[in-house]
C-alpha cells in the first residue's frame, strides 16, 4: 500500500470524527452544543437542528432539503464541541500544518473543545507533497494527549486535569564507611624507636605502627576486631579498658 493509499484509508476510517469527511447530513449529526442546535454538513457550513417535542430527540430543521449555512470567512465547522451557548459550530481553524502528525488544538475562543479536539496533518500524495489538515475529536470521557499523540483517559491526558508529577528519584544509598584508617604522620623519632613496632591507639579498634622513615601509621582492625595492647594483635575478645570503640 503506497503513502497516498494509507492516508485515504485513514480518512475513510476516521470519517466519524473528521468534518472534512461529512457526506449527507442526518439527524445523527445534530449536536446540542450551539443555540439553536446545529450539524456540520461540510468543513465550512452547517444546518440548523431542533428538538422534536414528540420524540424528545434532535432532528434536522428541514430533513427533506436542509438549508446550508456558511461559516464566517476564515472559520471552519466543528462537528463536536462542549460549549452549550455558542451561536454557531464554526470556529478558528488550527495552525497551518508544517509537518505530518497528530497535534493538540487548545483554542477555546468559541468552544471549550480544547482538550478533546486535535488536528491531523497529512501528505496529500501529490508530487508537491502538500500538507492537508483534518480535525479529530476524542470520544466522550477521553482527551488528546500531547505526549502520546492519541486520545487518552482524562487522568492520563493531563489537559483538563493536570497529570500527576513524576515520582521523585530514589534516595542514594548511604555510603559505606571506609575501612582504611587515615594516615597520621608523626615527625619525632622518639615516637618510633623501632620500625614495625605497634602501639595502642585511643580507639580500641585501631592501633599505631611505626613504618619506615620514622612515621606513625594508624590502622584499623578488620571485621570489627579489637586491638589487644598486650598481645599486640587484633582479636575478638579484648579488654579495651579506657580506650573507646571508635569506628
Amino acid at each position: 500500500m503506497d503513502h497516498m493509499s494509507i492516508w485515504r484509508y485513514f480518512l475513510l476510517a476516521s470519517c466519524m470524527l473528521l468534518p472534512l469527511c461529512l457526506g449527507q447530513v442526518s439527524k445523527e449529526d445534530c449536536k446540542p452544543f450551539t443555540v439553536p442546535p446545529s450539524a456540520c454538513d461540510s468543513a465550512s457550513s452547517y444546518v440548523a437542528c431542533l428538538y422534536n417535542n414528540q420524540t424528545g430527540v434532535l432532528e434536522l430543521e428541514d430533513p427533506d432539503s436542509p438549508e446550508s449555512i456558511n461559516c464566517s470567512p476564515g472559520t471552519i465547522c466543528y462537528r463536536e464541541g462542549k460549549e452549550t451557548n455558542a451561536d454557531t459550530p464554526c470556529g478558528p481553524p488550527p495552525p497551518t500544518c508544517t509537518a505530518e502528525g497528530y497535534f493538540a488544538f487548545r483554542d477555546s475562543e468559541y468552544f471549550e473543545w480544547g482538550c478533546a479536539t486535535y488536528y491531523v496533518c497529512y501528505n496529500d500524495g501529490s508530487a508537491a507533497k502538500n500538507l492537508k489538515q483534518a480535525i479529530g475529536t476524542c470520544s466522550q470521557g477521553f482527551e488528546f494527549s500531547e505526549t502520546t499523540k492519541k486520545c487518552e483517559t482524562v487522568s492520563v491526558a493531563g489537559c483538563s486535569v493536570p497529570a500527576p508529577p513524576p515520582p521523585p528519584p530514589p534516595p542514594s544509598p548511604n555510603p559505606k564507611p571506609t575501612t582504611s584508617a587515615p594516615v597520621i604522620p608523626v615527625t619525632p623519632a622518639k615516637d618510633c624507636p623501632i620500625t614495625g613496632e605497634r602501639y595502642p591507639d585511643a580507639s580500641c579498634r585501631h592501633f599505631l605502627r611505626c613504618d619506615i622513615n620514622n612515621k606513625v601509621i594508624r590502622y584499623q582492625c578488620p571485621w570489627r576486631l579489637k586491638y589487644d595492647e598486650t598481645k599486640k594483635l587484633c582479636l575478638r575478645k579484648v579488654n579495651c579498658g579506657a580506650r573507646r570503640l571508635i569506628m
